[in-house]
């Protein structure tokens, strides 16, 4: 089967199409032929050597930790090693609803959980206010559309105009530049990290939540206002409980994906490159 691997640790040119020895499932596990597979921010990071001391990625390696596809005929989702492939076996497989494309339960799978998990965490109320980090990504536009949802007053915070008028046209009541002075908010979420964090944080009054390493490093913060990682670390039964309601909102209409790009397998060098460059708005994805 193809599959793309990370040949050496570098930059986008390391990712390799090659055929590689179809994945054989062990005992529970599902095998998968895959239609599409998410592309994260970290699968870049990971790439390029970042992060060996968490993650242990050690070249040659499928990237690829999310994919949609048919599993004996039937459309499903599942988190996976290997998801940059013609097919992947998982431990756990969640139905896709029918009212749903494939690019969009793939979108939803890994952001949709987390997105969720954080909005119910922060128990939201009528007239909160929330500042969002890095929301005109996969994760920051599900945040936003949830947060707004809940009753709270999004502030949002993403680079470019364009950025700023996704989250604007997704329910934010206003969108700021990374340079803007932020105001007083009662929650953050923060996907950037570093100093963009750290200014955030000095503006919470309640809650900060920390999840992600977008600038390359966590948010130097601490104290009981600090939520961090662990708010998006799930079991695989607690995965698949937030997924299949993540998934069965969004075909009832209550949540839409940005697929900001798509590309065939043979071209995830590209997708990495436009993740690095930050161009995308939302979900980089690989249509298989």
């Amino acid at each position: 089967m193809r599959a793309v691997q990370v040949t050496r640790f570098g930059g986008p040119e390391v990712l390799d199409v090659s055929d590689v020895p179809e994945p054989v499932p062990g005992p529970g596990q599902k095998l998968i032929d895959v239609t599409v597979a998410d592309v994260l921010s970290l699968d870049a990071q990971l790439r390029s050597g970042w992060g060996r001391e968490w993650f242990g990625q050690a070249p040659p390696y499928i990237p690829g930790t999310g994919v949609a596809g048919l599993h004996e005929g039937l459309p499903v989702v599942a988190m996976v090693d290997g998801g940059y492939a013609d097919r992947a076996v998982a431990a756990v497989v969640i139905p896709v609803p029918e009212a749903l494309e494939p690019v969009q339960a793939a979108a939803l799978l890994q952001a949709g959980p987390a997105a969720l998990a954080l909005v119910e965490a922060a128990a939201l109320t009528e007239g909160d206010r929330v500042l969002i980090t890095a929301a005109a990504g996969g994760l920051g536009t599900l945040l936003v559309q949830l947060a707004a949802a809940s009753g709270a007053h999004v502030v949002a915070v993403a680079g470019g105009d364009g950025k700023r008028a996704l989250a604007l046209d997704l329910g934010a009541a206003r969108a700021l530049g990374y340079a803007d002075e932020l105001p007083e908010v009662d929650v953050v979420f923060d996907g950037v990290g570093g100093a963009v964090g750290e200014a955030a944080f000095a503006r919470t009054r309640r809650r900060f939540f920390a999840y992600g390493v977008a600038s390359g490093s966590p948010a130097p913060v601490q104290g009981d206002r600090v939520t961090g990682m662990e708010q998006v670390q799930f079991s695989p039964e607690r995965h698949a409980e937030l997924t299949s309601r993540v998934l069965a909102l969004a075909a009832r209409g209550g949540l839409r994906p940005v697929i900001g790009l798509t590309e065939p397998l043979h071209r995830a060098a590209a997708a990495h490159e436009a993740i690095e460059s930050r161009s995308v708005l939302g979900k980089t994805l690989l249509v298989i």
